[in-house]
């Protein structure tokens, strides 16, 4: 066989190879078109609102909108400004700045006006006292008593943050009117937090005194504004906030209270922190409700994508050119409704199981841990060709709630250890004897009725509560 008829051949077969490639691409490419075809017309129609989604929808509408000089959301929105402006007007023009710019790509952006400097320890007096005194322990107590003589000084450089603190204090009631996004920017809560830490602080110069009155009218406040925060928000994380600032109040009570006569210390126990805390501030419908609209924003940034809706700080540097691509072919592939009947119906079961006595909480955690393992397990099937793309969304982001219910539930725990601790030390029961009346103690736990602890080494009454982690045991110095 001559050479030329050799590389003929060659080329005839590899005419013939590549004719087979093109019809095999072509039929891969006809298989996935077609394919594709079926899949967008399985997913032609959403399904209309459930039962579970309209009922939390009809929820989340029925609050009342509340004018802006009575809203302390408002007021908390501004808090952070410097010391010369007014926070009800920048909060006013926080609000409405984020309310136009919901829809920008990115989150981030600070809000307008210049907030004021939070002190730092090392660099003022205040700074340091704040960072010791993070958690209420016998190192806390040994640097106020360090910085006992400075006190009035810082507390007279800080009027302004105390006043401006109290102000938002004189407001009852609470409504967020920032859209509840993605992209929502949230109050400055350090901020407010330092404006607590100095009426904190106010309360505890005021026992040196011997002013029982003035202790107990700050405490109160100060209980009071965040309980009723407790029950009104349709936020989680300011839910936290409110039982972060909770607790700070329970542990700063104890010690202020600790400083005063026995005479004096039973006047000066604030009256609500006398009140059981209430199923409507402990209660997570309004909040997860709030959760569900959230989940709205994202569903609905990721069908009209052209970048991926949750890189929100444009942390990727690789080529995502063909991106816009991909979404536009996945975005027929997501129904908004049918994802948000199915996260109401979860979110709406919990917040039934949740919403019990506290007795009765234990056996509640546990169904709720239960639902959410079961919701995962259910979820983990997520190539059911109706709704592909929100099964497996709701696949990769099965939520978690439990933990933070416990987190609010156990305040009451926590009171109830912050009053037998005051009132053992108003019975002049030494902490030698301290152990032994905890058995007998009308002050239990809220769950199973089981008396508190005792630490010997820090000489505390402790409270083991459902919060997993860090957040399960809280101890108050005696």
């Amino acid at each position: 066989m001559s050479l030329n008829h050799h590389d003929r051949d060659r080329r005839c077969l590899l005419k013939k190879c590549l004719r087979i490639s093109l019809r095999i691409v072509a039929g891969a490419a006809l298989l996935a078109a077609s394919s594709y075809a079926v899949l967008v017309g399985i997913n032609w129609n959403d399904r209309p609102a459930g039962a579970a989604a309209q009922k939390l929808a009809k929820a989340f509408d029925a609050a009342p909108a509340l004018p802006d000089d009575k809203n302390a959301y408002v007021y908390m929105t501004g808090f952070s400004v410097e010391q010369s402006a007014d926070p009800f007007e920048w909060g006013v023009k926080r609000i409405r700045w984020a309310n136009l710019n919901i829809a920008r790509s990115h989150f981030g952006e600070d809000m307008p006006g210049n907030d004021f400097v939070l002190p730092s320890a090392g660099n003022s007096s205040l700074g340091t006292l704040a960072e010791a005194c993070r958690e209420i322990d016998r190192s806390c107590l040994a640097t106020l008593n360090q910085y006992e003589p400075e006190i009035p000084k810082i507390l007279q450089e800080n009027q302004w943050l105390q006043d401006r603190y109290e102000t938002l204090l004189s407001l009852s009631q609470w409504r967020e009117t920032t859209t509840l996004d993605i992209n929502m920017q949230f109050p400055a809560y350090a901020h407010v937090f330092d404006g607590q830490k100095v009426l904190l602080l106010r309360a505890w110069s005021a026992s040196t005194t011997g002013d029982s009155e003035k202790s107990r009218e700050l405490l109160d406040k100060d209980l009071i504004f965040w309980s009723n925060i407790l029950a009104s928000t349709d936020m989680l994380i300011t839910k936290l906030i409110a039982a972060t600032a909770i607790k700070r109040n329970f542990g700063w009570t104890n010690i202020i209270i600790n400083r005063l006569p026995a005479d004096q210390a039973t006047r000066a126990i604030p009256h609500s922190l006398q009140q059981t805390i209430t199923i409507s501030e402990y209660s997570m419908r309004r909040c997860l409700t709030g959760e569900w609209i959230f989940a709205h924003s994202i569903l609905a940034r990721t069908k009209n994508a052209t970048h991926n809706p949750l890189d929100l700080f444009q942390m990727d540097d690789s080529d995502n050119s063909l991106e816009p691509l991909f979404l536009s072919l996945a975005s027929p592939l997501l129904q908004i409704q049918d994802s948000k009947n199915r996260y109401a119906e979860f979110l709406d079961a919990l917040s039934d199981i949740l919403e019990v006595p506290l007795e009765q909480y234990p056996h509640a955690f546990q169904q709720a841990h239960e639902l959410e393992s079961q919701t995962a397990e259910a979820a983990s099937v997520w190539w059911r060709p109706y709704n592909l793309l929100g099964n497996l969304l709701w696949a990769i982001s099965t939520p978690e709630f439990t933990a933070y219910a416990a987190r609010i539930a156990d305040l009451e725990g926590m009171r109830r250890a912050t009053l037998l601790a005051i009132r053992l030390r108003n019975q002049l029961v030494t902490p030698e004897k301290a152990q032994s009346m905890l058995v007998d103690a009308a002050e239990r736990s809220p769950y199973d009725n089981s008396p508190f602890e005792w630490d010997e080494a820090e000489r505390a009454i402790v409270f083991n509560g459902l919060a997993p982690d860090k957040h399960a045991q809280t101890s108050f110095l005696y």
